[in-house]
């Protein structure tokens, strides 16, 4: 059995929920007592994001809370005052708090498997495109980079747009150089051609996921 605050959970996963409701409701109490002439609102929230700390919420995660109740602060206020009022019901504070921490863990999620997939991308790129370090290789990934940074599909005429340092990079060359080097990427799958139209494709690796 887990212990927590001398309370017994049957399942170490029940924890975290009675966390962020505890939470939660911690924010809602000190923003009735007011105890101090200003600051209540950011002593609230800090409150708030030290007890999800304590019970071992990641700190970018628990401040998701906090950032609801910050950025949504016309709702909470009328939500407050709803749960305030004589015979109010505390639950509806609580649902509006706890989906918006939700979609928060959500946004900060997706936020972690973008930087997870561009870090392996940029990590992957060399060995992939340019395996013997050559100047060649160099700049075809640069222009990989450019163009997985886009994420959208492209007229050639459009690429050395991109980026400055790109088209630095293809000022003093050939046309051709550019039409030669799409292609070998276009070979190694991380972009496609159909005439002068360009799409490209992510880097073909996943990010790292719980459990696998």
């Amino acid at each position: 059995m887990a212990q927590w605050t001398g309370i017994h959970f049957e399942y170490e996963e029940e924890r975290i929920p009675f966390a962020i409701i505890r939470a939660i409701l911690a924010q809602l109490y000190f923003h009735w007592t007011v105890p101090f002439a200003e600051g209540n609102g950011r002593t609230a929230r800090l409150l708030s994001h030290q007890l999800l700390l304590g019970a071992g919420v990641p700190a970018a995660a628990a401040h998701r809370l906090v950032m609801h109740a910050a950025a949504t602060r016309s709702e909470h206020e009328r939500q407050l005052r709803q749960a305030a009022r004589p015979g109010g019901d505390v639950a509806p504070y609580i649902a509006y708090m706890a989906r918006g921490f939700a979609e928060g863990l959500r946004a900060l999620w997706d936020e972690v498997q973008r930087a997870q997939a561009e870090a392996i991308a940029h990590a992957g790129l060399a060995p992939l495109v340019d395996p013997d370090n050559t100047e060649a290789g160099r700049r075809q990934i640069t222009l990989a980079k450019a163009l997985m940074a886009h994420a959208e599909p492209l007229r050639t005429a459009q690429v050395l747009r991109l980026d400055p340092e790109l088209a630095l990079l293809y000022a003093r060359l050939s046309p051709k150089t550019l039409q030669r080097d799409l292609e070998h990427l276009a070979r190694l799958n991380l972009v496609i051609r159909k005439g002068r139209q360009l799409t490209p494709l992510p880097y073909p690796a996943y990010p790292f996921r719980a459990g696998k």
